[in-house]
C-alpha cells in the first residue's frame, strides 16, 4: 500500500502499488498513476496567501500545504512556471521566505493551476 493525495480534492487515501489508474474515494476523480501526488514526508494543510517571484514577475497564489522541504500552491489561471524552474516564495504569516524549485505543475482548463515546490 502507498499513500496518495487526490490532485482535485486534496484528500489523502491509500492505493495498491503498482496501479495504472484509480478513482479518488472522496470525489470520484479518475487519476492516472503518474498524476498521483505521493509524499516522502508529512505535509500540513494550510491556507495562506503567498507570492511567487521570478525575474520581474510576481504571482499571487495560495499555499495549501507545507512540509520541511517544500510546499504545494494553487493559483487562479495558468501557472507561468514549468517543472525545473527556480523561483522565490514568500508565504504570509509564516517564516517561509525561500528560493524553491518547481517539481511539478498541473493546469486545469487554464482556470486553476497547482504546483509543487521544493525549497532550495
Amino acid at each position: 500500500m502507498s499513500d496518495a493525495i487526490c490532485p482535485r480534492c486534496f484528500n489523502k487515501f491509500s492505493v495498491a502499488v503498482p496501479v495504472m489508474k484509480v478513482n479518488c474515494p472522496f470525489c470520484g476523480f479518475s487519476i492516472k498513476d503518474a498524476d498521483l501526488i505521493r509524499r516522502a514526508e508529512q505535509r500540513v494543510v494550510i491556507n495562506k496567501d503567498c507570492y511567487l517571484f521570478r525575474n520581474e514577475l510576481t504571482i499571487s497564489a495560495q499555499a495549501v500545504n507545507i512540509s520541511k522541504k517544500g510546499a504545494g500552491v494553487v493559483m487562479t489561471g495558468p501557472m507561468p512556471f514549468e517543472k525545473g524552474d527556480t523561483l522565490h516564495i514568500v508565504i504570509k504569516d509564516t517564516e517561509i521566505n525561500s528560493d524553491a524549485q518547481i517539481v511539478w505543475v498541473q493546469r486545469f482548463n487554464n482556470t486553476v493551476s497547482r504546483g509543487g515546490l521544493l525549497f532550495c
